[in-house]
């Protein structure tokens, strides 16, 4: 992931990971930007008509025909070297949370 970084390509990560829990941001995607470089933008999204798989433990949306659906992003996060990479972790997951509450409020 890092050399694609480097090598000018975009990447999309889920921070909370492949397991989760949902919505709790790992350090992973902190450190590949570190390491690469380049600065991560949060994306959220909301959906006004979904069906939600209750038993996945990141509560997968499935949209619906008909509804809406927003898409936003926010300011860039950079990772400096030397950061501290639980701190940049928890301010990621500030700007995310703050992303999905706002797509909420757009779509409803």
């Amino acid at each position: 992931m890092v050399d694609i970084l480097k090598s000018g390509w975009d990447a999309g990560i889920t921070p909370d990971g492949p397991k989760g829990p949902a919505r709790q941001v790992k350090e992973g995607a902190v450190r590949v930007a570190q390491l690469a470089g380049t600065a991560i933008v949060p994306i959220a999204n909301a959906l006004s008509h979904r069906i939600e798989i209750a038993k996945a433990w990141d509560r997968f949306q499935v949209p619906l025909p008909f509804g809406r659906s927003v898409v936003i992003y926010g300011e860039p996060l950079y990772v400096r070297e030397g950061d501290d990479l639980a701190a940049k972790a928890a301010e990621l997951k500030a700007a995310l949370d703050r992303l999905t509450d706002e797509a909420d409020r757009l779509v409803a």
